[in-house]
């Protein structure tokens, strides 16, 4: 993920009185999540980098923490991701046994968590440590951001490998026209998906080549 980085665990001196946060930082985190959400999972503020902190909980255990630029004029990474291996988020959810909904980012495992147990991989890859978490389950959704051709190659690489171990759907997130809808897919129409959204970016980029020119 070209918006990440990762390294060890530097000594932490984060800031964990939401009321002692700058505006921007929590307004930032309240636009995805409630504050007692917030709360409950433990973001903080580092003060140092101006950033969120988000820490990484997996399979139970604290493994780490990635800082979230919110500034404009921060320079650095989207995300900085501090953790052991592997690096990852996990939430279970124990109405929903079997069934694993896997997504990029850690605050998408703590909305999902709330119907569906939840692996967000801090990236479009699998840590092959994680796969012990994985097999834990039978049935997948593999729900990542179908932004970028690159993505979608790994979505479908990973739902392949799911599918030696169970049943595995790609959903697809439509936010087009201003309103929320997901499909799941299967084999074929996550190809058909793939060659659409392609053809969507080559015409756009030729658009905007025709308009400069």
């Amino acid at each position: 993920n070209s918006g990440e980085e990762h390294g060890d665990i530097p000594p932490p001196e984060f800031e964990e009185d939401t009321s002692k946060w700058p505006s921007k930082a929590f307004l930032w985190a309240t636009k995805f999540l409630s504050s007692t959400e917030v709360e409950l999972f433990q973001f903080k503020y580092d003060p140092a980098s101006r950033r969120v902190i988000k820490p990484l909980w997996f399979d139970g255990e604290e493994v780490g923490y990635q800082a979230r630029k919110i500034y404009d004029d921060d320079t650095g990474p989207k995300y900085i991701t501090y953790a052991k291996s592997p690096p990852g988020f996990t939430q279970l959810n124990i109405n929903s046994p079997g069934e694993l909904v896997i997504v990029e980012d850690v605050i998408s495992a703590i909305k999902v968590s709330k119907i569906e147990n939840s692996l967000a991989l801090l990236s479009t890859n699998v840590h092959p440590k994680a796969w012990s978490f994985i097999t834990q389950f039978d049935k997948f959704y593999v729900w990542l951001d179908m932004d970028n051709p690159k993505v979608i190659t790994n979505a479908l690489k990973l739902l392949k490998k799911l599918r030696i171990i169970g049943e595995a759907k790609l959903i697809y997130t439509d936010y087009s026209l201003g309103i929320f809808a997901y499909y799941r897919f299967d084999t074929f129409w996550m190809y058909v998906l793939r060659l659409l959204i392609n053809i969507s970016k080559n015409r756009f980029c030729a658009s905007k080549y025709n308009r400069r020119n």
